[in-house]
């Protein structure tokens, strides 16, 4: 199997570190990765990921040889030639163009897309541009993997959740599924001794609710860390309620989207909205996430195909926001003036 990881931040390192290390000569893997000392890093160093409970999974054999080929950018791998391209990138390097390039990548018959970042904006696009959604699978990734804040080549994960899900984008397509199975076995990497190296890989018949599900905890978590510039634990203490109104405002435009039923029961929407709180309440002092992070660094942030989106969908569905539109609309000038910096830089 060929497979094309584009991004080489901290979740293409990862999976490329662990789909090279579980599954052997059993696959080809080109890595994207746009800078250019990570690249030689990499190229010089082999992947490396850091796990919390102190072990270490190294990829080392054959950096130069088949098994992994590194690429600076998409153009350079050749068209037709991917059974799975990976999408690992932050959305806000996906416009239509890019999306469209994705596509020709992938073989025209049997080809995979699975892009794996936080909500469905990627997703969505790339679902209007593929000659057929059959060609596109859901994912979600639930994992806390960070950087190594000293080693290029190498990539921290930061707690014990790892989940992945994936299915296909027709929930009606049951003609996918075996092919969707064997994705998700894939990325179990049921092979590597270590649990927490190994993945809870999931099949998934309603992957757009389950990227809903996602956005529920992740944006607010992300969107008021960023907003009041503290960390998770603080936020814990001093602005439970902004939290909890964003995470209602999620749920509340999940609802409102044809098709999307997140919860059978009000006191299930209730639990989930919990479920943040306490995952602020047990966050280590200087927790934040990646949201809060590329904003306080006046970085380009997943502002817009996370938090933007979903303000866009509600207006158009007519749902009266609490806090989401207010704290969305105070972070959007950083966010310009970052794009505009990298852009300049770039």
């Amino acid at each position: 199997m060929r497979i094309v990881v584009v991004g080489g931040g901290a979740l293409g390192r990862l999976y490329s570190t662990l789909l090279l290390s579980a599954h052997g000569d059993a696959l080809e893997l080109v890595l994207v990765v746009r800078d250019d000392e990570a690249r030689e890093a990499i190229r010089a160093n082999g992947l490396r990921a850091e796990f919390c409970d102190g072990s270490v999974l190294e990829w080392t054999r054959g950096v130069a040889g088949k098994r992994l080929e590194l690429a600076q950018r998409l153009s350079s791998v050749e068209d037709g030639s991917a059974d799975l391209l990976m999408l690992t990138t932050k959305a806000y390097h996906v416009d239509e163009m890019f999306a469209q390039e994705t596509v020709r990548k992938i073989k025209p018959d049997t080809g995979l897309v699975l892009p794996l970042q936080n909500g469905l904006f990627a997703f969505e696009l790339l679902c209007s541009v593929a000659p057929s959604r059959r060609h596109v699978l859901g994912g979600v990734a639930r994992v806390y993997a960070e950087q190594h804040p000293d080693l290029l080549h190498a990539v921290r994960v930061t707690n014990t959740i790892h989940i992945v899900e994936v299915g296909p984008a027709e929930r009606e397509n049951s003609a996918l599924d075996d092919r969707v199975r064997a994705i998700v076995a894939l990325f179990a990497c049921s092979s590597l001794q270590n649990a927490l190296h190994k993945i809870d890989a999931r099949f998934s018949s309603d992957v757009v609710g389950a990227a809903w599900a996602k956005l529920v905890t992740v944006v607010p978590l992300g969107l008021v860390g960023a907003a009041t510039r503290v960390s998770l634990d603080v936020v814990a203490r001093h602005a439970r309620a902004l939290l909890a109104d964003c995470a209602r405002d999620v749920q509340d435009v999940a609802a409102s989207q044809p098709g999307i039923t997140l919860y059978a029961h009000a006191r299930d929407a209730e639990d989930a909205v919990n479920a943040v709180l306490a995952l602020s309440d047990a966050a280590t002092p200087g927790t934040t996430v990646s949201l809060h992070r590329d904003i306080a660094a006046g970085r380009p942030s997943e502002l817009e195909s996370q938090v933007g989106f979903i303000v866009r969908l509600a207006d158009k569905a007519g749902v009266r926001l609490r806090a989401l539109d207010v704290l969305y609309a105070a972070l959007v000038p950083l966010d310009i003036l970052a794009r505009k910096s990298d852009a300049k830089i770039s």
